[in-house]
């Protein structure tokens, strides 16, 4: 399956596809050519036949309005497109401040918070208590590379974080259970 990632940095991005290979019981072969290159190999089992064209694994549907806030441009695009393909509508934000923003002045049109959990301006956890202060209802969603043990202790039970890289089944499941526990 697609995977969806966060910061562009070229070793945490390696760090993250290696992890992503390893979640899905792959293999990846890295080659040092003596001119300097490099040359990588993914291997992944293959997927059963039956998964394949069973039409119960496709991504469930949607016409809500996503309020979607991450710093990394790539993910802005995928998660925007993958929600969209799926019926939803997306507004986005690139920083905590425009959020801000955006809640203070779109907040009854927002049905789902979907956050970073670090942005600049003001951070995810910041962006909820604008939301929850705004809307207690809306359902959010705190999106992050790091573990919570990262956030300092700042992650209350009540917030439901998803843990980048994600696949696409798992952040339109996530979602779907946030808006039909409302």
């Amino acid at each position: 399956p697609e995977m969806l990632m966060g910061p562009n940095s070229l070793h945490y991005g390696f760090a993250i596809v290696f992890g992503i290979v390893e979640q899905l019981d792959g293999r990846m072969l890295v080659h040092s050519s003596t001119d300097g290159s490099q040359h990588i190999h993914l291997e992944f089992p293959e997927c059963p036949t039956e998964l394949q064209h069973d039409p119960s694994h496709r991504l469930a549907r949607g016409s809500e309005t996503i309020l979607v806030v991450d710093d990394d441009p790539s993910t802005i695009e995928v998660v925007s497109q993958l929600l969209q393909d799926q019926g939803y509508t997306v507004i986005t934000a690139t920083n905590g401040t425009e959020a801000a923003v955006m809640i203070q002045k779109q907040h009854n049109d927002i049905d789902v918070l979907l956050t970073d959990a670090v942005l600049p301006g003001r951070s995810g956890l910041e962006l909820i208590a604008d939301m929850r202060a705004a809307s207690p209802r809306v359902p959010v969603l705190l999106m992050s590379g790091y573990p919570a043990e990262f956030m300092g202790g700042q992650i209350q039970p009540d917030i439901p974080m998803l843990g980048k890289p994600f696949s696409p089944g798992t952040l339109i499941d996530r979602l779907r259970t946030l808006i039909e526990s409302r």
